[in-house]
């Protein structure tokens, strides 16, 4: 359970990062062990991580190098009074390493570089700073037994299914304010835009999984209740 406290807060530190709140469901996340951690042990927890970080898929694996970007910078102050003049040119050439060439580097752990003079410098990873990042469409955070790499990528889709959460804890935060048992079923009537009834009807699964109601109805009642999810105006009723 400490292993799968730590990637939920890597995951929720991913989220702050990129401003997604927890509401809003993601497609994926990759999570990479470190040698001490086995991957059995983790499978059987990826649906506590799913719920707790509202994730679509979990995929555990042993390795990530196609998900991964690597920047490297040269270390100055290790590498300058190593290498004298020529740092200048050997800072050029690390700078324009393929991804190719850089995943070899951190494989090796050394690389030999040809210079205009015809001098050859071999540069290990420890005259380099190495900063790890997630390819286009994934966020990378790094802890002391994992790596976790969140999909970022918002489809229509997971738009809507984002909204409805919300529209779901603008009910329940009104059945609070109510003072309504949490048992009790009630109808729900809602006024809002033809887009938002749209899918608020494709999600009905959802939001009768999630509210204790009897029915939806799309229709005014008098002193409806105003509320704002993400921008679009919603007027609630709710009859017990």
């Amino acid at each position: 359970m400490n292993a799968v406290l730590e990637i939920i807060e890597l995951t929720r530190s991913v989220r702050n990062t990129v401003g997604i709140k927890t509401k809003q469901p993601l497609a994926q996340l990759v999570v990479i062990p470190s040698e001490k951690v086995t991957l059995s042990q983790l499978q059987k927890y990826s649906s506590i991580i799913k719920e707790e970080m509202n994730i679509k898929e979990v995929e555990f694996r042993k390795d990530s190098q196609d998900l991964l970007q690597l920047d490297l910078k040269l270390n100055f102050s290790k590498v300058g009074p190593k290498l004298g003049k020529p740092v200048g040119e050997v800072k050029n050439i690390v700078d324009k390493l393929d991804e190719e060439n850089k995943k070899k580097f951190i494989g090796d752990k050394e690389i030999q570089l040809s210079l205009n003079s015809g001098e050859t410098v071999t540069l290990t990873t420890e005259d380099v700073l190495v900063e790890k990042k997630g390819r286009t469409g994934y966020e990378l955070s790094e802890g002391s037994n994992f790596i976790v790499l969140l999909e970022t990528t918002l489809t229509q889709e997971l738009k809507e299914e984002g909204l409805v959460r919300e529209f779901v804890r603008a009910v329940q935060s009104y059945r609070k304010e109510l003072n309504l048992p949490v048992d009790l079923r009630v109808d729900l009537f809602v006024q809002t835009d033809s887009w938002l009834q749209k899918v608020l009807i494709k999600f009905d699964e959802l939001v009768q999984r999630n509210l204790i109601i009897n029915s939806v109805h799309f229709e005014s009642k008098p002193d409806m209740k105003s509320f704002t999810v993400e921008g679009i105006e919603i007027k609630l009723y709710i009859k017990s």
